[in-house]
């Protein structure tokens, strides 16, 4: 099971302003700029988990370096700099993190309840024990996946973190990953909700059956991997609001695995890297529109095992309104969409292609600047 994981994990790892094709497909897409950031020897061109503060500064934390924070600047096209981390300091290895500002970032340890702050130079300035804020705890925070970074409410001292049980890599329908929010203030929990697998009746492979989280002024978004609908609850009582499609309903979703079908690693593992899904919902306030990215069915290789890593994986970039209304749509042919290495900038989307179509590995790997 272990081994599994590590799979998907490196799995994860590895996956001009005018309309112009991509040469693969003849694909039409969105205006985009294509930015050159050159990478120093010592630096990664790649990251598992990332984040631009203010559309200027790029963050990014590798599993590979777990005590090194790179900043690039993305309106110089230039490496910026390294935040050192001190590992005597860390109970474990860090893992996903949230920009609230240069000064104060946000932290996770790796698959432990901790949160920490730290300050630009890289010293901790506060760690909260979860534990502590929740006795009834039974919950760790994972940093297996890219896209569960915790969120800092500065005005209501709130923390949005993403959390599964200790036993989540077990094989069972039971509900896994929950939203919690709490309040550092108190040092209270204050709310818990959408955990996804209360009406499915099979099993999901673990990074699909995560919960995405999306907060906008008044509302929290909550978007699933498996799930054309998504939830939307208010962000001042925590209370379900509404549910609304939001995706490709021309798409047929994969049912979830039976446990009764003598299921195994392997047969798991098939499933995971032929079904569709969809990427995290992202909102862009500057055009007030809503994307999507939605990674269509691909076949086994012929032997039925071998790994398919996606370079040939067909894409579409959706766009929404205000009110969820399908706006727009762009296909890609192949891995040139990336698989879960997409960033949100307030006006468009920062993208790193599937490795296969990476120019040069000694620039930053996300170098499609999508504008909407």
């Amino acid at each position: 099971m272990k081994c599994l994981i590590a799979i998907i994990s490196i799995l994860l790892c590895l996956s001009c302003n005018a309309d112009k094709s991509d040469g693969q497909g003849g694909d039409v897409w969105p205006p985009y700029d294509l930015l050159s950031v050159p990478c120093p020897s010592d630096v990664l061109n790649a990251y598992f988990h990332t984040q631009v503060f203010a559309d200027s500064l790029l963050y990014g934390i590798d599993p590979a370096l777990p005590f090194e924070i790179a900043v690039f600047d993305l309106k110089k096209e230039q490496f910026s700099h390294k935040i050192r981390l001190d590992a005597h300091l860390f109970k474990e290895k860090t893992g996903a993190f949230y920009v609230h500002s240069p000064d104060s970032i946000f932290i996770t340890g790796m698959n432990y309840p901790y949160i920490y702050i730290v300050s630009s130079g890289g010293q901790i300035i506060q760690k909260f024990d979860l534990t502590e804020m929740d006795t009834s705890a039974d919950y760790i925070i994972p940093s297996l996946f890219s896209y569960t970074s915790p969120y800092y409410d500065a005005k209501k001292k709130h923390l949005y973190v993403t959390t599964l049980p200790y036993e989540w890599d077990v094989l069972t329908p039971k509900p896994q990953f929950a939203e919690r929010v709490f309040d550092l203030g108190t040092g209270q929990m204050v709310a818990k909700y959408a955990s996804l697998a209360t009406d499915h009746a099979g099993v999901l492979p673990y990074d699909l059956n995560v919960s995405y989280r999306l907060i906008t002024d008044s509302t929290v978004i909550i978007s699933y991997p498996t799930r054309h609908e998504i939830e939307i609850y208010d962000r001042e009582k925590h209370a379900l609001i509404s549910k609304k499609g939001a995706g490709s309903e021309q798409i047929k979703l994969s049912e979830p695995l039976s446990l009764n079908n003598n299921l195994d690693e392997q047969s798991l593992w098939n499933y995971r890297i032929t079904v569709p899904f969809y990427e995290p919902m992202f909102y862009h306030p500057e055009p007030k529109c809503f994307t999507r990215v939605l990674h269509h069915a691909q076949e086994l290789k012929p032997d039925g095992a071998t790994l398919n890593n996606g370079e040939k994986r067909k894409a579409t970039l959706l766009i929404f309104n205000e009110q969820f209304q399908l706006h727009k749509t762009f296909s890609f042919t192949n891995g040139s969409l990336g698989v879960r290495k997409i960033i949100p900038l307030s006006n468009g989307l920062l993208i790193a292609p599937h490795e296969e179509y990476w120019k040069n590995d000694n620039e930053l790997a996300f170098q499609y600047y999508f504008k909407l």
